[in-house]
């Protein structure tokens, strides 16, 4: 068996380093954040030990007991597998093997994962399988479809499969390129228009985006709502635009929102807000839909929902929707959920990214833009919470 140690940053950095030295079929046997000593040690990044073994030599030896050598010529070949694991290990410094000399219960402790590396390819034990047992309950958990979670699981390398971080490390880097080719758009445009069901909180969302621009990018908007029949509504946008110092308009038609976005043809961004219409109210979507069209200038269009609506109402909101032809999502409440697997989802399935999260009432401090990386952040993040949860429990 050749065991070799890395101190690096993270598990990318581990992984890179092990199949370059021990190969493919090599796999980690541990790893532990090492501790930050003195005062340059508080400043310094955060580094990790990870021990990695190949066992394939180790195979022959086993074998070898299995044939029905005697007890004592097997059990000495036996002790000194097991020393290997002690004294072949690079990397470490003279002072680390003289602190395992001097504690023989520790040196024990630290025998046993190699041994159970020795007999897990002939069939003693299962701990991958029980391992992606766990994780593809984790994946269902926070609600991954199935297919995803078994592109996710079965690309995992060899060398990540013996720990929890491994795992969930490669997990993130592979969920980050499965989003990427749905982030590959143009720049963003200057009409921005968001559609959605009622509650979702479109206006409040349009209003962060708003601030966003003016606020952080010192860019002209303006606001521009066609649900100014809704009792309310206009008073509510103009109270925000006061807020952010952005001048608001409204339209009831076609004309009135050719002559509005005239007026404002100065500006950098112009949002607009629609009327919140439920996903089979087929009349009140062609509605907002002939306005748009009317328009003879390129949108994007956002469909925003809120991320503790069920996977199946999110589905049916979606698929409702599509006829007004939005190109981009947003979702809003993420501070109230903690299952986030259904926005991985609708992003693969639809292949129209997730812009904007929002997960609270501040503006515009509680809107972030996503990115794949980001995205995989969030839905993983959840993973976490649910197994603290206990409900990843065997069954």
């Amino acid at each position: 068996m050749k065991i070799k140690k890395y101190v690096v940053r993270d598990m990318q950095e581990a992984i890179k380093l092990i199949r370059e030295d021990l190969g493919p079929d090599a796999v980690i046997v541990s790893n532990y954040p090492l501790p930050r000593r003195g005062l340059a040690g508080l400043f310094a990044p955060r580094q990790i030990e990870v021990t990695a073994a190949l066992d394939e030599p180790v195979k022959q030896e086993v074998r070898a007991i299995a044939k029905g050598e005697s007890a004592d010529s097997s059990g000495q070949k036996l002790l000194d597998l097991l020393s290997t694991f002690n004294t072949t290990e690079s990397g470490i410094s003279a002072k680390g093997r003289q602190d395992k000399e001097g504690n023989s219960e520790e040196d024990s402790d630290k025998i046993s994962p190699a041994f159970s590396l020795m007999l897990k390819k002939e069939g003693k034990i299962t701990v991958n399988n029980e391992l992606f047992s766990k994780w593809r309950r984790i994946l269902s958990g926070i609600e991954i479809q199935d297919s995803i979670v078994n592109d996710l699981l079965q690309s995992v390398p060899e060398v990540c499969k013996e720990s929890d971080h491994g795992i969930k490390s490669f997990l993130a880097e592979s969920m980050t390129k499965l989003l990427e080719p749905f982030y590959i758009n143009p720049a963003d445009k200057k009409v921005n228009v968001l559609v959605g069901p009622a509650g979702a909180g479109k206006t409040l969302t349009l209003v962060k985006m708003a601030a966003m621009r003016t606020m952080r990018d010192n860019k002209q908007a303006a606001l521009i709502t066609l649900n100014g029949d809704k009792v309310g509504s206009l008073v509510e946008l103009k109270y925000y635009g006061n807020l952010i110092q952005t001048p608001v308009d409204s339209a009831t038609d076609t004309g009135e929102l050719a002559e509005a976005l005239d007026r404002h043809r100065d500006k950098d961004y112009i949002f607009i807000d629609t009327s919140g219409v439920a996903p089979n109210n087929s009349g009140g979507l062609l509605k907002i839909k002939d306005i748009l069209e009317s328009v003879e200038t390129e949108m994007d269009i956002y469909l925003v929902m809120n991320s503790t609506t069920r996977l199946r109402d999110l589905k049916r909101c979606a698929g409702g929707y599509n006829k007004l032809g939005y190109n981009r999502f947003i979702f809003t409440r993420l501070d109230e959920t903690e299952t986030l697997g259904p926005l991985l989802n609708l992003v693969c399935n639809l292949e129209r990214p997730v812009s904007y999260v929002s997960f609270g009432q501040k503006v515009p401090d509680d809107m972030v833009a996503v990115t794949p990386k980001k995205l995989a952040g969030l839905v993983l993040g959840g993973v976490d919470r649910y197994a603290e949860s206990g409900a990843v429990a065997s069954t």
